[in-house]
């Protein structure tokens, strides 16, 4: 065999190897294993998520719950309608927000008032479209009076900054201390606590999304997704063929309910 013919061959040899590693590499980022699943003992109507102490929340006929293995709370306010969105990021300080009335409820471990805001009788209105946490005593909101993000101090009632004007009203928004996204139409939008621009990123109809030590988990047509910080690509989870409502993340464990139970995933295996 000639030289040139042995350099082919080598050649096939390591491209076959390298295509079976990378292969290998796109498994282990997508396969998630199942861990112990817990079993909620009545129907859930609105799954919002398990905290980092690992007690569970849901909505059910508008009232909200917190369920812990010994004990179960609950609140419900139903002059102020319809319980549009709930933040359980800081289990101490639980965000309940009304888009009917235009109200913001913080609620403390124990499910009890520590206050309201009516954002119809502040000085500065604000018509909420989202709403979710933000750093310290802040929250993000997004005000369709200016089609701006803003984070407003829940202290001052006063808003300490706001985005650029959007094109668009975005359909979900996830708060968080240092950034926050928010989902319109045609793009995925990344800001920082101060309102800048971090990331655009095409939206290829991802409908929800979750924030993961290392990247996102996003929800489209029934599927979950991840994009790694780092990256452009978005790669599909491989799940159990599970009606994806709501879906939830919180110490690297992807949470998501069907029926009687509440499925866990360790997201150990997505790669780093």
């Amino acid at each position: 065999m000639d030289f040139i013919s042995k350099f082919i061959l080598s050649s096939k040899r390591i491209l076959v190897l390298l295509l079976t590693l990378l292969l290998s590499q796109s498994y282990a980022q997508t396969k998630l294993f199942e861990k112990e699943s817990i079993t909620v003992d009545k129907t859930i109507e609105d799954f919002v998520g398990v905290d980092t102490f690992e007690n569970y929340y849901y909505i059910t006929n508008n009232v909200f719950y917190k369920k812990t293995p010994q004990q179960q709370w609950q609140y419900s306010n139903l002059l102020l309608g319809e319980l549009t969105h709930v933040s359980i990021f800081n289990p101490l300080k639980i965000i309940l927000f009304y888009k009917e009335t235009n109200t913001v409820v913080i609620l403390d471990r124990f499910l009890t008032e520590i206050k309201t805001i009516d954002f119809n009788v502040l000085d500065d209105f604000k018509a909420v479209e989202l709403l979710d946490i933000s750093f310290d005593q802040n929250l993000w909101l997004f005000n369709q009076n200016t089609q701006q993000l803003e984070t407003f101090n829940t202290r001052t009632n006063i808003t300490s900054y706001t985005t650029q004007p959007l094109n668009d009203t975005p359909s979900f928004l996830l708060g968080g201390f240092n950034f926050s996204w928010v989902i319109l139409p045609e793009y995925l939008y990344q800001f920082n606590s101060y309102g800048s621009l971090l990331q655009k990123i095409v939206n290829d109809g991802f409908l929800k999304l979750q924030n993961t030590q290392n990247g996102l988990i996003l929800l489209k047509a029934n599927e979950l997704y991840y994009k790694a910080t780092d990256s452009l690509d978005f790669q599909k989870l491989k799940l159990p063929e599970i009606p994806i409502k709501q879906f939830y993340v919180t110490n690297e464990i992807l949470y998501i309910y069907h029926k009687s139970k509440i499925y866990r995933f360790g997201l150990e295996s997505i790669k780093k």
